[in-house]
């Protein structure tokens, strides 16, 4: 084991090189708490309703590429893991969007309503949702992108 320098319990001062399971368990003990309380400072404890809903989302759309005789490259995508990172991208490109528009909450709100929605939903439930719309603007707003095709 190589040799490291534990500050003296004490002092706080360098005493030397130490082998052992002491001096190595110091360290990345200390450098663990420090992590959690400064990369936990900016955390509100609030779970994001986004990530469910995208385990929820791709869960149904893989059972409905299954039911239509898909695979996930028909359908645009690698694999399922692929759209689930394109479901991460929609929330965290719709939240910049959102902090951009001056609004609050919206994007929060939609992964709830649509983790709702899909929750033991169907692939009409599933086709049902705009992905290309913003949460805060109504129907009205949002750019026609529906092509009438089946994935």
């Amino acid at each position: 084991m190589t040799p490291c320098w534990c500050p003296s319990r004490a002092t706080g001062q360098a005493r030397g090189p130490r082998r052992g399971p002491p001096c190595a368990r110091a360290w990345p003990l200390r450098g663990l708490l420090a992590l959690l309380l400064v990369g936990g400072a900016g955390c509100t404890g609030e779970p994001d309703p986004c990530v469910p809903m995208c385990a929820t989302a791709t869960e149904l759309y893989g059972r409905c590429l299954d039911a239509w005789g898909v695979d996930w490259e028909a359908a645009g995508y690698a694999d399922a893991a692929d759209f689930a990172s394109s479901c991460d991208t929609w929330a965290w490109t719709s939240r910049a969007l959102e902090d951009e528009a001056g609004e609050t909450g919206a994007v929060d709100r939609e992964c709830r309503e649509r983790r709702a929605l899909l929750d033991g939903g169907t692939c009409d439930d599933f086709t049902s949702l705009d992905w290309s719309s913003v949460p805060w603007q109504g129907e009205e707003s949002s750019p026609d992108t529906d092509s009438g095709e089946t994935p």
